[in-house]
């Protein structure tokens, strides 16, 4: 919902935005499964790391 989607997966930041969809994945599980982190963290990284990775990179602004 918003906004960054656009040209996501597509061109020079393809493989990189890519690499960024995996790590927020895989953090918010390591940090689930570790069971050592707070609930109040998990809702904070969560809330940090964007769905849409693409929003870090700025694609749908500046597609390559």
């Amino acid at each position: 919902p918003g906004g960054c989607e656009g040209r996501a997966g597509q061109g020079l930041w393809g493989p990189f935005l890519a690499f960024l969809r995996r790590r927020r994945s895989v953090v918010l599980e390591e940090l689930r499964e570790a069971d050592r982190a707070p609930s109040w963290l998990l809702r904070e990284v969560e809330q940090y790391l964007p769905e849409d990775v693409a929003c870090l990179a700025w694609v749908a602004r500046y597609p390559s």
